[in-house]
């Protein structure tokens, strides 16, 4: 028989090329197989992984022994920027900034109303633990001179997400509309956004979708040069069901379905259910919180929604018509609603979530 060595089989794991990187902490083994699952060395599927069937079990064999041995243990990646930028930096404070209605003075002049969005500095110790194994991206396209690239990416089971992504042409970008300089939503400005391939054109902005369907998604715009762009999204499926294991990107319009970008979601953040009235259902992730009526009239219209905290601390996602800190929500026919935060919750320290409209005043607990 030959003899089989640990260094044979650490010299197969290359950390650099997974995107991982060495912690003298050790992880857990489930934690270690969820990375090598997301990474595409192992499936769950009995499928060999990338390398071939050979690779994965000597790359999963390396990773137990590491394990068994205590020796240094592979952890996933830190993504300090990432959680920073889609749920506050150190400079995260309250904004206000306006919005259009349906409304228009006697110069056919559309009316705003001004919002207040209570944003806060990101815990990144609380968000690497509770997001870190989960965080896939780093996939592009290119379409003639177009290179856009899904950066940062995470997904809850309760089907709400944030991610990053860019948009480059060395050439130069189409011109930028944005639309209020606080928040910075933004889009490309035109009709025809020529890419160089027949067909093929550049979307206003990226749209966002699922095997299943559609998602409601908004973008704001993180900085910009004349060649690079970079933005920040907050997703929530439009359907019914649980998170599924892709998310379709299309940063091209027209005949572009061969640049589609499909992200796989090998690693969902995990969502607690949540306790309430009869004919209700809900779930709470670090992201987002899903809202399962009985009927759409229920939970349609004005409402506010509050997570209490053991602290004594309280979170307003939606108040009143002046608060807002949902970035995206939606309320599809069947009446499943979800409302995406613009900060990091833990749910360990949720004690109690409240919705509240004209007719209803309800309770969800763990």
């Amino acid at each position: 028989m030959k003899e089989l060595n640990i260094s044979d089989l650490m010299d197969d794991i290359c950390p650099d090329e997974f995107g991982l990187e060495l912690d003298e902490t050790a992880v857990s083994p489930a934690r270690v197989w969820r990375v090598l699952q997301r990474r595409g060395v192992v499936s769950d599927r009995r499928t060999a992984g990338r390398r071939g069937l050979r690779m994965t079990a000597r790359i999963a064999v390396a990773a137990a022994l590491v394990l068994a041995l205590s020796v240094t243990a592979y952890a996933v990646a830190n993504y300090t920027d990432f959680f920073a930028t889609v749920f506050g930096g150190e400079d995260a404070g309250r904004q206000t900034y306006s919005m259009p209605v349906d409304q228009w003075d006697e110069n056919g002049d559309q009316q705003t109303m001004e919002l207040v969005m209570e944003n806060q500095p990101v815990d990144q110790d609380a968000a690497q633990a509770l997001l870190g194994d989960t965080v896939t991206g780093a996939l592009s396209v290119t379409a003639g001179d177009y290179t856009c690239t899904v950066e940062n990416l995470t997904m809850a089971e309760n089907g709400v997400g944030v991610l990053t992504y860019a948009i480059e042409n060395p050439r130069g970008l189409p011109e930028i509309t944005v639309f209020d300089e606080t928040v910075k939503n933004f889009s490309f400005v035109g009709d025809d956004l020529d890419t160089g391939v027949q067909g093929v054109t550049l979307g206003t902005l990226p749209m966002f979708s699922t095997p299943d369907g559609m998602t409601d998604d908004i973008s704001f715009l993180v900085s910009a040069t004349p060649t690079r762009l970079e933005a920040r999204a907050y997703i929530a499926l439009f359907t019914d069901g649980a998170c599924p294991d892709e998310l379709y990107v299309d940063f091209f319009q027209n005949d572009a379905e061969r640049y589609r970008l499909t992200v796989p979601l090998t690693a969902l953040a995990d969502a607690v259910e949540l306790t309430g009235p009869e004919g209700w259902t809900a779930s709470l992730s670090p992201m987002g919180l899903m809202l399962a009526a009985p009927s759409v009239d229920d939970i349609d219209g004005g409402k506010t929604i509050t997570v209490y905290l053991a602290d004594g601390s309280e979170y307003l996602v939606v108040g009143d018509a002046s608060v807002n800190n949902c970035p995206v929500s939606c309320v599809n026919e069947s009446g499943t609603a979800r409302y995406v935060f613009n900060r990091l919750v833990d749910p360990a320290e949720v004690t109690s979530v409240t919705f509240r409209n004209d007719a209803l005043d309800l309770t969800f607990t763990k």
